[in-house]
C-alpha cells in the first residue's frame, strides 16, 4: 500500500507542476496577445473619435 500511495502522490505532484507550467504559459501568451491586439486595434481606430465614446459607449448612444 505504501508504494501505490507514493506513486499516486508523485503523479499528483507531476500533474500539479504540469498545470502550473501550462497556466503560466497561457497567461503569458494571453497577456502578449491582448497587448498586441489592443495596440493594433487602437492604431486602426480613427483618431477623430473622442475618448469618451470608447470608454462609455452606452452613454454616447443618444
Amino acid at each position: 500500500m505504501d508504494s501505490s500511495a507514493h506513486a499516486v502522490g508523485a503523479g499528483c505532484a507531476n500533474t500539479r507542476q504540469f498545470l502550473e507550467v501550462i497556466l503560466l504559459k497561457t497567461a503569458f501568451g494571453l497577456s502578449l496577445f491582448i497587448m498586441l491586439f489592443t495596440t493594433t486595434f487602437f492604431e486602426q481606430l480613427p483618431k477623430e473619435l473622442p475618448k469618451r465614446n470608447l470608454l462609455n459607449p452606452k452613454r454616447s448612444s443618444t
